[in-house]
């Protein structure tokens, strides 16, 4: 793709989430997008197949790059407030988004970030354990299913009842549950 598709390409992706910002996903047509781009329709219709299509890529980029920006070697708590400031920073997005789209779909990318979370703070502390592989992929599993269970309630709550503080709670208690759990593992009381 050269520089001024890209440049266009772009542009649509801020148009539509400028657009997010003011109103509901339902309420945003491809002429609204168009308009507050100022580009035609066909310019539209030659990046996106449709509205949803738009929707997808722009989930995907933004999974990818938190993905990609977060370390392994930075404690969980880093990497979760980041993502918490950042949803704050774009709630009524997220929410409109969430609200709006194919619910399967956003799920599949929530639960993307939740596992590549979950597999670097695993990678993390495990290597300060004597768990075995089979106990290890057991909390691995736990704790990316709570990961996504708890943003699930967080999104049908509206992204209410969250703070720093308590997702830096939650970490040190899965810190003392997951040396609890090795310490038994020593001593033979599992």
């Amino acid at each position: 793709m050269d520089g001024i598709s890209n440049f266009t390409k772009k542009a649509i992706k801020q148009s539509f989430v400028a657009l997010l910002k003011k109103k509901p996903l339902p309420q945003i047509t491809v002429k609204d997008i168009v308009e507050e781009c100022g580009i035609n329709r066909n310019s539209f219709y030659y990046h996106f197949q449709d509205i949803p299509t738009l929707i997808d890529e722009l989930i995907t980029e933004e999974t990818d790059k938190f993905i990609a920006d977060y370390s392994p070697q930075d404690p969980i708590e880093t990497c979760l407030t980041t993502a918490y400031s950042f949803a704050e920073n774009n709630r009524e997005t997220i929410l409109h988004v969430y609200n709006y789209t194919d619910r399967a779909a956003f799920e599949e990318y929530l639960w993307r970030v939740c596992d590549r979370i979950v597999a670097a703070y695993a990678k993390n502390e495990f290597s300060k354990t004597s768990l075995s592989e089979n106990d290890k992929a057991i909390i691995i599993r736990l704790y990316r299913c709570e990961c996504f269970g708890l943003l699930l309630e967080w999104l049908n709550g509206n992204m209410q009842d969250c703070t720093e503080d308590e997702i830096n709670r939650f970490c040190l208690i899965h810190k003392s549950m997951l040396e609890e759990f090795d310490r038994r593992c020593k001593s033979g009381n599992d």
